[in-house]
Formats: C-alpha cells, sequence, structure tokens
C-alpha cells in the first residue's frame, strides 16, 4: 500500500504545472500548513473480497488532499479548485499508476473553506481544501 501512496505523490509531482513546489508533497497530512499549497495523499482503506485461485481482490480508497491559503477574497479557492482538477487529470492518464495497481478512478471530489480571523470578526486568512478520492482495485495473493 506504501508503494501506491507514492507512486500518486510521484505522479503528481512530475506535472511542473500543477503549481505546488516538490517539497509540499506528503504522504499523509503535514505538521504545519506554513507552506501552501500542499498535496498529501492518504490511505483511507476498503473491502476486500476472494477472486480465484487463490487472490483477493482489494477496493480500496486513496484520498488526496490539496490545500492552500490567501489574505485576499477568492484566490484560495480558486487555487484548490484549478489543483484539483488537474490531479484528476494527471490521475485519469495513468489509471494502472505504472502497473502498481489493475484500475484506479477518481470517483469523488469534495471542497471546503473556512476562514480564519480575531475575536472581532475581522478576517484575516482563508483556508482551501479540496479532497479527491482514487478508488484502486489491487490482486494480491490470498
Amino acid at each position: 500500500m506504501k508503494e501506491i501512496s507514492q507512486k500518486i505523490i510521484d505522479i503528481l509531482k512530475a506535472d511542473t504545472e500543477l503549481g505546488v513546489p516538490a517539497e509540499n508533497f506528503f504522504f499523509g497530512p503535514p505538521f504545519t500548513r506554513n507552506r501552501t499549497p500542499f498535496v498529501y495523499v492518504s490511505w483511507a482503506g476498503g473491502p476486500i473480497r476472494l477472486e480465484a485461485l487463490g487472490r483477493e481482490l482489494w477496493r480500496h480508497d486513496w484520498h488526496v488532499v490539496v490545500v492552500d491559503v490567501a489574505k485576499q477574497d477568492d484566490t484560495a479557492e480558486k487555487s484548490v479548485m484549478d489543483k484539483v482538477e488537474r490531479i484528476r487529470e494527471d490521475l485519469r492518464k495513468n489509471p494502472t499508476l505504472d502497473g502498481l495497481v489493475r484500475d484506479s478512478l477518481p470517483v469523488s471530489i469534495e471542497g471546503e473553506t473556512v476562514t480564519v480571523g480575531t475575536d472581532w470578526g475581522k478576517v484575516t486568512q482563508i483556508i482551501a481544501g479540496a479532497r479527491l478520492t482514487l478508488r484502486c482495485e489491487v490482486s494480491k495473493e490470498a
């Protein structure tokens, strides 16, 4: 499973037009959000069923999360929307993740935006994030 997470990161890092610095890709959530935009990949798991001839089919999900922060209106959310659409396209172009999985497909995209401010209601930052769920089918020895 770790190899699949790393392959997703490698595919996204290779896209120089994604607009995320190479050092801002993480295997799981980072400890700090000071460097944005950032992307992290986390394994969510899923069902395992017996296939045939001593093999199992694992249909597991991975979450690809992109986060950006801005101090101006619309900037963070537009950035995140552009990036998650590009991530979707990058992953659709390589459905076997270079042979690590039988197949993969982005199955959902969700977004969230929050504001950070003071006690007096003044907004100082807008944080936007999106989570793409990539469903992978992996055939393994039982």
